[in-house]
């Protein structure tokens, strides 16, 4: 199995090799949001060639909690068909029936970029409230204090009045 340091691999000689061929690499590289790497496999299908990939990025989030910056781990899978711009034998463009924009592309230089793939299925496996620790302990909401840096001298009983209502019906009949 190759190393790649970059997501883009050359695809010219699987592509002249009949449908059923494989290959498999690891890569690494650079993303706008962080870094990623993994392992592909390709296998020469009619119109282009179908990656099956594990992926790990290592993105820069923002903690839902304290609002820290943290680096957050994600790993996803996907599976998708890459379709040539040129065709290896003629040259030419490739006519396909496929919808102008649908599905990702080889280049006309016979190179498979998994960068924005990895980009799309990796911002799609990013947790919706990432912390940056299971244990986060937020913030102050009196003063803004991180929690998990410091404690502050504001009182944790004190409850905004908005809220004294929903405590009221929320405590045993006894404590009302």
């Amino acid at each position: 199995m190759a190393e790649r340091e970059m997501m883009q691999l050359s695809v010219a000689q699987l592509l002249r090799e009949p449908v059923g061929a494989r290959r498999s690499f690891r890569f690494q590289g650079p993303m706008e949001e962080g870094t990623a790497q993994g392992e592909a496999g390709l296998l020469r299908t009619k119109e282009g060639v179908l990656v099956s990939a594990h992926v790990t990025s290592d993105i820069r989030s923002v903690c839902t909690r304290c609002l820290s910056d943290y680096v957050q781990r994600v790993a996803t899978a996907f599976e998708e068909e890459f379709f040539p711009v040129i065709d290896i034998e003629t040259g030419k463009p490739v006519v396909s029936a496929r919808k102008e924009g649908d599905g990702f592309t080889i280049d006309e230089h016979h190179i498979l970029d998994l960068t924005e793939v990895v980009r799309q299925y990796t911002l799609l496996a990013i947790p919706m409230n990432g912390l940056c620790k299971a244990d986060c302990k937020g913030l102050c909401p009196r003063c803004g204090a991180n929690w998990n840096e410091r404690e502050c001298a504001c009182s944790k009983e004190d409850v905004h009045p908005a809220w004294e209502e929903l405590r009221r019906l929320w405590a045993l009949p006894g404590e009302r």
